[in-house]
């Protein structure tokens, strides 16, 4: 059983997908978790994309079939303002070996005052 699913949520747990973060002032910090259900898949990586380029490649087993990496952003700037966030689980389908991987992501926007 095989089930992909990756949910955002900010440091107050509320979930992000399809919402932004913010609005920040310069100088701000955000928090964010990145949960990757993943079912009997194995995870190759759990990755945060900040406008496409890699930011934090770190994560942790939460329980089983579960994965989760928690992403903490310090001192944004203007710059910022209205960045894609990205995070991507990355996993091996052990029931479809003919697959090479599959991509599963979720993403939000940074907002700035």
């Amino acid at each position: 059983d095989s089930v992909w699913v990756v949910s955002l949520t900010d440091s107050t747990g509320r979930p992000l997908e399809g919402h932004s973060v913010g609005p920040l002032t310069d100088g701000a910090s955000v928090s964010l978790a990145c949960q990757a259900n993943h079912g009997s898949s194995e995870v190759v990586s759990l990755a945060w994309l900040l406008e496409g380029d890699e930011v934090d490649v770190s994560w942790a087993t939460a329980e089983k079939g579960v994965a989760i990496n928690q992403l903490t952003l310090s001192n944004l700037h203007q710059e910022h303002r209205n960045a894609h966030l990205t995070c991507r689980l990355t996993a091996l389908d052990p029931d479809h070996p003919y697959v090479a991987f599959n991509l599963t992501d979720a993403s939000t926007f940074i907002t700035m005052y």
